[in-house]
């Protein structure tokens, strides 16, 4: 796949690295959760 230009988001749209690590992390235990993981393994 080629792509000829790369769009620049502006500074407001790009998020801080730390919230899309804690949004990660609340998806992956929602998502462990919903499938049933053991509650040892999982964040509260």
């Amino acid at each position: 796949m080629h792509i000829e230009s790369e769009e620049i988001l502006p500074e407001e749209e790009v998020r801080d690295a730390s919230e899309i690590a804690r949004r990660a992390l609340a998806l992956f235990a929602v998502v462990g959760l919903a499938l049933g993981a053991p509650k040892e393994t999982t964040l509260t």
